[in-house]
């Protein structure tokens, strides 16, 4: 008896609710010379009701699986020197994290061509390295330096460093991936950026997708290779 009363009370104020929102339906209607009866009134009533309920359905599904709660990577430059008493170099990028705590997958890496401007060939693979960099670890929010070393460069030549860096939100819900890449001309006495660095803008949406994409798996399982310190 408790739970039928309780059902048609709840009918009774999505009826009124209903009944009230189509009425100010009407009353906007009139103005543009329309009017509604009774019937049509609540049939608008609930017409509205349900695209509100809807619009807003939407918008959560939206904040849950979208990505405006991500941690954000904002690269902001790169400076070179020498390095190994100047055999090669030390590669230092400053960067911001603009949200919350990443997660840093073991997928992230660093790497580099070199190519001669005065000879003709294909670029020779060379070895880069992160210093004092966890690839299992975290990304905190605020300013950071990512630091990459090359222990024995050739002289003259161009080396040419991409790194990236694959990150988690801190739910493990969504992957990003960021990958950056600059020139460096080596010589002993100065090494030198050739400008200008490409620094990836691109947002986390378009990151997400590029590790969707690359990696060609989904996000449910993350069979990711990540630390368990």
């Amino acid at each position: 008896m408790f739970l039928a009363r309780l059902v048609l009370g709840a009918v009774g104020l999505l009826w009124a609710f209903t009944t009230a929102i189509g009425s100010g339906v009407n009353d906007i209607l009139n103005i543009l010379g329309f009017t509604l009866n009774p019937a049509q009134q609540v049939f608008a009533g609930a017409v509205v009701f349900g695209v509100a309920l809807l619009w807003d359905n939407a918008l959560l599904r939206s904040q849950l699986n979208g990505h405006s709660g991500a941690p954000n990577l904002l690269w902001q430059g790169v400076k070179v020197g020498p390095a190994n008493r100047g055999d090669g170099f030390e590669l230092t990028v400053t960067c911001r994290n603009d949200g919350p705590t990443a997660r840093i997958d073991r997928a992230s890496e660093v790497g580099g061509t070199h190519t001669y401007s005065f000879l003709d060939g294909p670029p020779v693979p060379f070895a880069m390295r992160w210093e004092g960099f966890d690839d299992g670890g975290y990304i905190e929010t605020g300013v950071f330096q990512l630091v990459m070393l090359c222990d024995t460069a050739e002289e003259a030549a161009d080396h040419k460093v991409t790194w990236r860096v694959v990150y988690w939100d801190p739910h493990l819900r969504h992957a990003y991936v960021s990958e950056c890449s600059t020139v460096v001309r080596f010589t002993r006495d100065k090494p030198s950026i050739l400008p200008p660095p490409h620094l990836d803008p691109t947002s986390p949406q378009e990151r997400n997708k590029k590790y969707k994409r690359e990696y060609r798996r989904g996000e449910s399982g993350h069979s990711l290779r990540l630390s368990t310190r």
